[in-house]
């Protein structure tokens, strides 16, 4: 899985493996895309030719069981993009002040930021955490948790959750 934290006009070539885009094609910020390749190893460069700095995190999908076989993830200030096989996409959007309400995050679920913002993190019964995030900073939760996101900054929060199935 590839997600665009700050968007360009990328070219790909594959040096082995079959996954090659010979024209240069706009990226968008917050652009998320799969590429099957597990059959053999993929070797590619990309190369930016846009005007504006690109930056793509990649995140290597290993797991072959299904971990999560449940409804999708529901509350505010998120919303499904796309399910693929492996991965649940949501793109989260908090205002300064909003907060999701509580939300059933499952295990192995991760979120990247596509925006910078201070966001309170509550769990039933504990104290609450605050994260400062960057573009492209991250948060990976491993078990299961009921957290509510709060946008506690002056700017809006915007991130990429993978819910991994």
């Amino acid at each position: 899985v590839y997600l665009v934290v700050h968007g360009s006009r990328l070219k790909s070539r594959a040096i082995a493996g079959d996954l090659s885009l010979p024209l240069a094609l706009p990226v968008p910020s917050g652009m998320v895309f799969l590429n099957e390749h597990a059959r053999e190893p993929l070797v590619h460069q990309v190369t930016n030719v846009g005007k504006d700095a690109a930056r793509l995190v990649g995140i290597e999908l290993k797991q072959s069981e299904v971990l999560n076989a449940r409804e999708p993830i529901s509350g505010r200030g998120h919303e499904l993009k796309d399910t693929y096989e492996k991965v649940r996409v949501y793109r989260m959007e908090l205002a300064p002040g909003e907060n999701t309400g509580e939300l059933d995050i499952p295990r192995s679920t991760l979120i990247v930021a596509l925006s910078e913002a201070t966001v309170a993190q509550t769990l039933p019964g504990t104290v609450t955490r605050i994260a400062s995030f960057e573009p492209a900073s991250w948060q990976w939760y491993e078990k299961p948790e009921k957290i509510t996101f709060s946008n506690d900054g002056v700017s809006m929060f915007e991130a990429i959750l993978f819910e991994v199935l």
